[in-house]
């Protein structure tokens, strides 16, 4: 490390840059960004998500199988489509980064 002098004035110190240890890390992230979008698979959840919304307008049937039932489906349902939104969320920030990542890797090879 040596110290960055602006005048007679301490202002900062430099560092060298290590690369390899840089290029290493952003492999390694993006390895993981491929496997975190592997993970995020929500097929089934999705379809269930589905399957609650076509159900929940059937009150009547709901309430014969449980009275609580109508207001459980209602709000699983609501939990079920935030989580995805949020899934979905992730996935495309994992995709963003993974492609900022290869752009880093261009640059530091």
């Amino acid at each position: 490390m040596s110290e960055y002098v602006q005048g007679n004035k301490k202002v900062g110190s430099l560092m060298a840059i290590d690369t390899k240890k840089l290029l290493a890390l952003t492999e390694s992230s993006q390895v993981e960004m491929q496997q975190l979008l592997k993970v995020l698979n929500i097929d089934s959840l999705m379809k269930l998500s589905e399957e609650l919304k076509k159900i929940k307008g059937q009150e009547d049937e709901l309430a014969n199988l449980s009275p609580m039932l109508p207001s459980y489906i209602a709000d699983l349902s609501k939990k079920v489509t935030f989580m995805i939104g949020t899934v979905n969320s992730a996935k495309t920030h994992a995709s963003n980064r993974s492609k900022e990542l290869e752009g880093l890797m261009s640059v530091l090879k």
